[in-house]
């Protein structure tokens, strides 16, 4: 879900696209202010909002009812909803994920299928991490090399990934979350490409809705974008604010709204980031990629790992990070995943 190394643009020049027109190009823009230099005003480009809005003096678009989003192409009325009634989950909308990775960041978990990982109770999807050392295993392994199922791990965790098919290019995604209190818990809920088509992370890009660092009264979330050619040429640009309230005391709004042109972040109805996608990202060959396929939903709870300032290179004896942990357990709860697909321009 995130990079070996947090290492973002400094230092480099965004290169022009082979196709990207010489009005949008950005070859001049400073890299450690490339909002600043790219501002976003979606009638600039969308004259008459895609045609579902009008235009206001200050260059943004005021959509008709039924439509939202930065050029009026998103619809109002989602096109499904996950509400977690019940006391299973929906195998149509979520796949349990099994693996001891890590995700590339020094992290501590193992995703595993057993029951006490991943359930269903009360209204909520709970994905739990609970303190024991657990060898991995080959069973029922979602990565695609079976032996990183047996790297181990401090700790057993949870995650769902959304089916290929419910995969998709643009639109509005909604999640009510209630972060974890316990220190060292790394809750995500974040979008990964259906196919690789430009390439194995994070050529073909990836975009975290919500990440925060766990804690008691936790108020800090972030947004981000990766992208490049390889790992070890990852950058990423992110945003990030502190909630009016404790993310781990009651449950809060989590979405993205994401058109060929730009993806704009919200907590509880309220926009804290804002990046252009209408541009050549380093690394990438063409306009707009890799932000411009299909891409599906994933819901994970890790444990310590690299995205922590204070994290020790030699990592943390486990018992040290549980020790603070009601009854060893931590639980990320989400009840409610909501979709509004995008509509063409009329």
């Amino acid at each position: 879900q995130n990079p070996p190394s947090r290492g973002g643009l400094s230092g480099m020049r965004l290169r022009r696209c082979r196709d990207e027109p010489t009005a949008f190009a950005f070859t001049e823009c400073d890299d450690n202010a490339l909002d600043a230099c790219t501002l976003y005003k979606a009638c600039d480009r969308h004259k008459s909002c895609t045609g579902r809005g009008s235009c206001s003096a200050q260059g943004t678009c005021e959509c008709d009812e039924g439509w939202q989003g930065i050029d009026c192409s998103i619809a109002s009325d989602p096109a499904w909803v996950e509400d977690f009634n019940g006391d299973t989950l929906n195998s149509s909308l979520w796949k349990v994920y099994v693996g001891c990775r890590g995700g590339g960041n020094g992290e501590a978990e193992c995703y595993t299928a057993q029951k006490d990982n991943v359930f269903v109770q009360r209204g909520s999807l709970v994905l739990q991490a609970v303190r024991e050392d657990y060898p991995g295993t080959k069973q029922g392994c979602s990565d695609p090399d079976p032996a990183s199922c047996l790297n181990g791990g401090a700790f057993r965790s949870g995650r769902v990934d959304s089916p290929p098919d419910k995969g998709f290019a643009y639109g509005r995604v909604e999640m009510r979350a209630k972060m974890p209190q316990e220190k060292w818990a790394w809750p995500a809920l974040w979008m990964a490409p259906v196919r690789q088509v430009y390439g194995f992370w994070p050529a073909s890009g990836e975009i975290d809705i919500s990440e925060v660092r766990a804690g008691p009264h936790a108020a800090e979330t972030f947004g981000t974008i990766h992208f490049g050619a390889d790992w070890r040429s990852h950058r990423y640009l992110e945003g990030s604010t502190k909630a009016a309230g404790d993310l781990t005391a009651a449950f809060h709004e989590y979405a993205v709204e994401w058109t060929p042109d730009a993806i704009e972040w919200f907590v509880d109805g309220d926009k804290f980031h804002h990046q252009r996608t209408d541009r050549c990202f380093p690394g990438e060959g063409h306009m707009r990629a890799p932000f411009d396929i299909p891409m599906g939903l994933i819901l994970n709870l890790a444990v310590g790992g690299n995205f922590f300032p204070d994290w020790p290179t030699a990592g943390v004896p486990p018992d040290a990070i549980a020790r603070g942990w009601p009854h060893g357990r931590s639980q990320l709860l989400v009840d409610r995943v909501a979709y509004f697909p995008r509509h063409p321009p009329q």
